[in-house]
């Protein structure tokens, strides 16, 4: 599904995997992330995975599943990710970011 934007010179439709792509990315750029985490054990998964974009009223919601490095203050970068998600989205799509919901799903050691 796509999120429609309108503007004076038309319409632009912009894929739900989109934002999921751009989230993603910030977040793995972030110091202490390890990946994305989607509860499969010990397998390697896609940047998008573990990200689920929604819309209400006119504003995304990002729902978020990461994995941290073990020895990091799990606060001070969760913070840094919610922080930098949503204003690289909202510069990137012109959408307004309601919420970003972070869940580390695990913490690896290395």
């Amino acid at each position: 599904m796509s999120i429609k934007i309108s503007g004076d010179a038309g319409d632009i439709f912009i894929e739900k995997s989109v934002i999921a792509n751009i989230a993603g990315n910030v977040a793995t750029k972030c110091y202490g992330v390890v990946g994305m985490g989607l509860k499969i054990a010990n397998r390697k998964v896609p940047i998008t995975k573990g990200i689920k974009v929604s819309v209400v009223k006119n504003a995304l919601i990002i729902a978020m599943h990461v994995i941290m490095e073990y020895g990091i203050n799990i606060n001070t970068v969760s913070n840094s990710i919610v922080n930098n998600v949503k204003y690289t989205v909202e510069e990137i799509t012109g959408i307004k970011v309601d919420k970003v919901q972070l869940k580390v799903e695990s913490i690896r050691v290395q």
